[in-house]
């Protein structure tokens, strides 16, 4: 049985391009528990020190922010003496992320993974029929999410 040279050719540079898209282009995603609209429940100093420009006129204001907490006092900072999650913080961490939006309909986790030291975590909105009641004025939303301990540099936060 003879391969011709065309053949062998096509099959080892394919084997190559897989061996390359696995190990330098892959993605480690992560799975974690989505909450949405937590604005009732930060800390009303911590709302005052981090708003956001929800204005469309040029600011000093961002807008968006992201803190991770990974501890019982960041999270008493940023949360009310009321508000309770359980959390181990040995094992697992909190992203709060609060950001501009015109919509008032939920938010959910698209996407969370890894890659280059890049933690990414992509929301979308829940898609509902266009007309009145869908949008509003722009507002400070806030949403969290919990994750299993994992090592990252920074954190790029895509929302709709």
């Amino acid at each position: 049985m003879r391969i011709s040279l065309k053949r062998a050719l096509l099959k080892i540079s394919t084997l190559f391009l897989i061996t390359i898209s696995v190990f330098c282009c892959s993605n480690i995603n992560y799975h974690g528990k989505f909450y949405d609209d937590l604005g009732m429940f930060i800390n009303e100093n911590y709302l005052y020190e981090h708003q956001l420009n929800t204005s469309f006129k040029e600011s000093d204001k961002p807008k968006k922010f992201i803190y991770s907490i990974d501890n019982e006092t960041a999270f008493k900072t940023v949360f009310k003496a009321n508000y309770s999650c359980k959390l181990d913080f040995k094992k697992q961490f909190l992203i709060v992320a609060s950001f501009v939006s015109i919509y008032k309909r939920s938010h959910y986790l698209d996407k969370l993974y890894l890659s280059k030291d890049i933690l990414t975590i992509e929301c979308k909105f829940e898609t509902g029929i266009n007309g009145s009641g869908y949008s509003c004025s722009p507002y400070q939303r806030w949403c969290g999410i919990v994750l299993d301990i994992v090592q990252f540099n920074s954190i790029e936060f895509v929302g709709e």
